[in-house]
């Protein structure tokens, strides 16, 4: 066997070894002195890489010695992305996550582009924020970081899910918070309905004005009754008729 004078030779891979029997080429190149010996040694050692000779020269080929052949693996790691029925009858299964960023790609909105790193708070493979080095490989910014259905530009606390907490007016603030809804960063809304009022100002009565004063037996008939020094001035509902009752004490 006649071996190059290239140097970088065994680094170009020429051709992959199918099947070899160490033994038989170390015995044989003994013969060709050490030269031969460390070039064969070399080609074992590459092969040893890639047991699958698929071209995927990871340590972790998953599944190893078997043939990926045109089969598309984004992430090289051995695992093509899609497997047909050729495919499992060869023993190998489709990768759950293409692009191997931690996230299935049955939950992953950039199934083929990994998170690189970026913060993901929700977990669904969109990055919270995406620069132009973001925006240049295909991804966007996720609208609702927490996935709790409230926009990120609408939400109270964009981080914080609700968690199914009840929230009436869809501002990200539950209208309760409990101490376990406190440890989470998040607070009780102040104006569940968003109308402008607190809650704690919102009057029930039928009257017009917004205290939380009850109204009297006269109002409540259709009286309209109002306070002065030592009186009590009350208009009946009929026109005309007004009643001035005066403090005697």
């Amino acid at each position: 066997m006649k071996y190059p004078e290239n140097s970088n030779w065994v680094n170009q891979r020429p051709y992959r070894l199918q099947r070899f029997d160490a033994a038989r080429l170390i015995q044989r190149d003994l013969k060709h002195g050490l030269k031969a010996m460390l070039v064969t040694l070399a080609l074992i050692g590459l092969a040893a890489c890639d047991s699958s000779n698929d071209s995927n020269d990871s340590n972790i080929d998953v599944p190893p010695l078997i043939i990926l052949d045109s089969r598309l693996d984004t992430d090289g790691d051995g695992a093509p992305d899609d497997c047909d029925q050729s495919c499992i009858d060869a023993g190998i299964v489709a990768d759950s996550d293409d692009d191997n960023d931690g996230i299935l790609d049955i939950e992953d909105a950039y199934s083929l582009i990994s998170l690189g790193g970026r913060l993901d708070t929700d977990g669904d493979g969109a990055p919270d924020d995406c620069d132009p080095s973001c925006a240049d490989i295909g991804m966007a910014a996720d609208l609702d970081d927490d996935n709790d259905g409230i926009f990120d530009t609408e939400d109270t606390y964009s981080l914080i899910s609700l968690g199914g907490r009840l929230d009436t007016d869809a501002d990200g603030a539950p209208d309760d918070c409990d101490q376990l809804c406190n440890e989470t960063g998040m607070a009780a809304d102040l104006d569940d309905d968003n109308d402008g009022i607190l809650d704690t100002d919102t009057d029930t009565d039928t009257d017009t004005d917004t205290d939380t004063d009850t109204d009297t037996p006269l109002q409540a008939a259709g009286f309209s009754v109002r306070e002065s020094v030592n009186q009590l001035h009350v208009t009946g509902a009929e026109e005309g008729l007004q009643l001035e009752v005066y403090d005697a004490s």
